[in-house]
């Protein structure tokens, strides 16, 4: 069942965008929807249940708080990945919804099904490695959002995480140790010297012998203390 949060003070406008979903999951047993129109209300049902989507208004819920505010309190609190689709007609906050929280989608009243109906089908349709990513602010202050499955291998040098991904980008951080990283990543992934995380699935060769393996031109170590973790993760799957 999916649970769906809209966060939103326009009462009228929440109970009309929850209309619409409930349309959309047309068996009352596919959804539960709640709605909240003030922060203390939102944080407590974000506490208490673990939502599926989060539609909110981005303006103004109380005299010192903003639906981007709850916003923050989900990536930095509860998910880095719940999809957000916040609704509003309040241009200024494009920047935040786009560069900080990594939203989902925007939607403006007047809402039609139209609309609502595409942006669940998209939403209904994610993978679940779409929920495995990294969020991080870079070196430039910048906050960035990496699919597990874009990264290729992350580097340690100097204290910056160096994150390499497939398409040959280079992401640097301070966010992160490796030891941290180990733990944030899933199982694709393992440490394979005190300098490098690599992802499993995208290893072409590993060569025994020179304890080296190959990721597409690039070949990387394999530590003498994380070779008996990495072989034995490694060598039963593919050996060169």
């Amino acid at each position: 069942m999916k649970k769906i949060l809209i966060i939103d003070k326009k009462k009228e406008q929440a109970a009309i965008l929850g209309r619409i979903i409930s349309e959309y999951y047309s068996a009352a047993s596919e959804c539960s929807i709640y709605a909240c129109d003030t922060y203390n209300d939102s944080t407590s049902r974000l506490r208490h249940i673990v939502h599926d989507i989060c539609f909110i208004n981005a303006g103004k819920l109380d005299t010192d708080s903003t639906g981007i505010d709850i916003a923050y309190v989900i990536r930095n609190e509860f998910s880095n990945m719940l999809p957000i689709i916040f609704t509003t007609t309040e241009q200024e906050y494009n920047p935040i919804i786009i560069n900080d929280i990594h939203c989902y989608g925007v939607i403006t009243p007047p809402y039609t099904p139209y609309d609502i109906n595409k942006l669940l089908r998209s939403i209904d349709k994610l993978s679940p490695e779409h929920y495995k990513a990294l969020i991080f602010k870079d070196l430039y202050g910048v906050n960035l959002k990496i699919s597990f499955q874009d990264i290729l291998y992350i580097e340690n040098h100097s204290h910056t995480m160096y994150i390499h991904t497939i398409d040959g980008s280079t992401y640097m951080t301070k966010a992160y140790s490796l030891s941290t990283l180990s733990g944030e990543l899933d199982n694709n992934f393992i440490r394979c010297h005190k300098k490098y995380i690599v992802a499993i699935s995208q290893i072409c060769a590993y060569d025994k012998a020179t304890a080296m393996i190959t990721l597409g031109s690039l070949r990387l170590p394999v530590g003498r203390t994380f070779m008996p973790a990495f072989e034995k993760r490694f060598l039963p799957h593919r050996t060169s």
